[in-house]
């Protein structure tokens, strides 16, 4: 799997215009809202062939694509969101999803362990500190030729 530059996610880009109301829509639903097409999703029925339908939702998300960054485009700062902070993110969640994150338990059991100790110990400095300011208190310097 390659996954370049330039991608475009239409969920994130309605989310970008309307984060309350289109944070749980479908990419069905979207389409419509975003008036793309004359295709009605209710009484549609979708080739068996997989890939056919396949082109179909391609071609939708392109279609609702092209519709939001017209409205994308009306706000700079929105636009600058979508192509600037939140693509690239896709990018590299693509990635990640499909090679997947390595995680070795024994290293992070090793890892915590440490952090556990050092946390302990931080602890124990900071509790003799109090203990030696609460009963041990400064002595008072004197000056010679004090009185």
């Amino acid at each position: 799997m390659t996954v370049h530059d330039g991608l475009m996610d239409p969920r994130i880009a309605a989310w970008i215009l309307d984060s309350d109301s289109n944070k749980d829509k479908s990419l069905e639903q979207l389409y419509q809202e975003y008036d793309c097409g004359n295709y009605n999703y209710h009484n549609f029925n979708y080739p068996s062939d997989p890939f056919s339908t396949a082109f179909i939702r391609a071609h939708q998300s392109l279609e609702l694509m092209k519709k939001l960054l017209e409205h994308l485009t009306l706000n700079e700062n929105e636009l600058n969101i979508f192509t600037k902070l939140e693509m690239p993110v896709v990018y590299v969640l693509a990635k990640m999803e499909f090679y997947g994150i390595g995680f070795k338990s024994c290293v992070y059991n090793r890892y915590r362990d440490l952090i556990l100790v050092s946390c302990t110990l931080n602890m124990l400095v900071i509790l003799n500190m109090r203990v030696e300011q609460n009963f041990c208190p400064r002595e008072e310097s004197f000056q010679i030729g004090q009185a």
